[in-house]
């Protein structure tokens, strides 16, 4: 599928856009398959992307966070214009919008790592999970158990499984990290039944031992 109509569709799906209704009255046909069925959505002509693109523009520049967030997608993944799609993620992130300092974080981590830090930490500190895991991940990748454990710690509060695995990863106490694991298998995570599983036979065999 073109990573057009792909972005579209995640967008609408994660957000809920208030523009979708506006999109069926531009093009009826494609516009139902837009917000209703999923990956089945036809082809659309260059008019009715420009129109798309117009309609997302006059809302990003009326404050829309959405659809500026929107715009950051479209010109990065569609057009490959990394300046205009960094000034859209921007733009988001100033009007409020979670996902879009996430992503503008993102764009920052190699010209500004500093900076791109700070963002996703006060990003995780507004409950945003993704931005959690990532400083996290940069902790995690500087040898910083501490600070790893803390924002792993946040984002596993808020449900993410794969932080919750990476939480239980980290901690140094075989008892406990057996335990962490078994509470996020319960939860269905696949990879933390098989660890836990794998460490429980270590366990028994350390104990056996003694």
């Amino acid at each position: 599928m073109n990573k057009f109509y792909f972005l579209v569709i995640i967008i609408q799906t994660l957000f809920n856009l208030s523009f979708a209704d506006e999109l069926k009255s531009i093009f009826p046909e494609n516009g139902k398959s837009i917000c209703d069925h999923g990956n089945k959505l036809p082809k659309l002509t260059k008019g009715e992307r420009e129109k798309t693109k117009s309609m997302l523009m006059k809302k990003c520049l009326k404050d829309d966070a959405v659809a500026c967030l929107t715009l950051g997608m479209l010109y990065i993944f569609d057009e490959k214009n990394e300046k205009k799609g960094i000034s859209f993620f921007q733009k988001s992130c100033q009007l409020g919008e979670k996902e879009g300092c996430f992503h503008f974080a993102l764009k920052l981590s190699k010209l500004n790592p500093i900076k791109s830090q700070m963002l996703l930490s006060s990003n995780c500190q507004l409950g945003h999970i993704k931005s959690c895991r990532r400083v996290a991940e940069n902790f995690n990748r500087q040898k910083n158990r501490e600070k790893a454990q803390y924002f792993y710690q946040l984002s596993c509060e808020k449900n993410d499984l794969k932080s919750c695995y990476k939480l239980a990863m980290l901690e140094p106490n075989l008892d406990k990290r057996i335990n962490l694991l078994k509470n996020n298998c319960e939860n269905r995570h696949l990879l933390s039944c098989r660890a836990s599983d794998v460490l429980h036979q270590k366990f028994n065999a350390i104990s056996g031992d003694r």
